[in-house]
């Protein structure tokens, strides 16, 4: 609160040449984020928190093993995700590829993440 003040204070005619400082409204705002998508995150992970106990056998078969060696390397997976949106943006900015095009785009991702995963998997069982 008190760099908020001090920003909106020194912003505000004042003398000080700190407009470059300025954000534009539209970059910090989600326009497309209402109560309901928060609402309804909450209760997911609420439903999953309740069926899914520690305890739960279903955590403990080898089905589920590759979810949550994956849920222990979320950082790689998640930055392997960024890197991959960005590219696969700018190349539908760039080449407006056709509908199998974006499918094989998005089945080229979908392997490159399996692959993350398996790595993770066979880093951590050496």
């Amino acid at each position: 609160m008190i760099s908020a003040f001090l920003y909106n204070l020194m912003t505000a005619h004042s003398g000080f040449d700190i407009a470059w400082l300025r954000f534009d409204p539209s970059v910090l705002v989600k326009e497309n984020l209402s109560p309901l998508r928060l609402l309804h995150f909450l209760s997911v992970a609420l439903l999953v928190a309740i069926y899914f106990r520690q305890d739960n056998a279903f955590l403990k078969s080898r089905i589920s093993l590759p979810v949550i060696k994956t849920g222990m390397h979320s950082l790689e997976v998640f930055s392997l995700t960024v890197v991959l949106d960005v590219l696969e943006n700018l190349i539908l900015i760039t080449a407006h590829p056709s509908i199998s095009g974006r499918l094989a785009m998005d089945g080229v991702a979908f392997l490159l993440l399996a692959l993350t995963d398996a790595t993770c998997l066979l880093r951590q069982e050496l």
